[in-house]
């Protein structure tokens, strides 16, 4: 009897305690890891979207701010555009400034990717290549399409390349504006975006 008395173990209340504990925990880490799930896919939806939308911005802008440069005309595929634009140039460790320069934006159809390259116009004649960055991944296609007017026939048309190679006649130096579409992957569907932008250097004639 005095052995039983003294052998020590788990009462009832004890055990019952402890599951509720344990049960308490359990939830407590689900929740924990549920938001942080959630969080995370979130994060992972809206920076694609931020991307795009840089992407969008810096280009507008850069093709506002394009003026005439001789020794860089504007040149420009389906997949592939090139201009002079004023942009900021780092001028040192802590500060930039506004250069002049070639402004490049490409379709990399092997990274699947929209890329942009920048050349100083002080750098043009060195062996320094251009900086190259990633703006937007997971595209699956970018077109860019140019605004331009015609004198003969007298109305606007959109030609797939710049300077359009059918057009004998004398058009502006740069485009009257620029149209461009992404198809872009989005997991399990696709977005299209599709913008376009005044180039108020386009009435420029040669």
């Amino acid at each position: 009897m005095n052995y039983l008395k003294n052998k020590k173990g788990l009462t009832f209340i004890e055990l019952f305690l402890a599951t509720i504990m344990l049960s308490v925990l359990s939830i407590a880490l689900y929740g924990m890891l549920s938001n942080g799930i959630t969080i995370w896919q979130k994060v992972n939806q809206e920076t694609p979207q931020i991307d795009i939308n840089l992407f969008v911005q810096k280009l507008e802008i850069e093709l506002r701010n394009c003026v005439y440069l001789k020794k860089i005309p504007f040149a420009g595929r389906e997949n592939m555009l090139s201009f002079p634009s004023l942009v900021n140039v780092p001028a040192s460790e802590s500060g930039f400034s506004q250069g002049m320069g070639k402004v490049m934006y490409l379709y990399d159809e092997q990274e699947k990717a929209i890329k942009r390259k920048y050349i100083d116009y002080r750098l043009l004649n060195s062996l320094k290549g251009p900086a190259e960055r990633v703006l937007v991944n997971n595209v699956q296609e970018l077109r860019f399409a140019y605004y331009f007017f015609s004198r003969d026939k007298q109305q606007f048309f959109w030609a797939d390349s710049w300077p359009p190679p059918d057009v004998k006649e004398a058009i502006s130096i740069y485009p009257q504006a620029l149209r461009f579409t992404m198809v872009l992957d989005m997991g399990k569907t696709t977005q299209i975006r599709t913008k376009t932008v005044n180039i108020p250097a386009g009435g420029l004639l040669r």
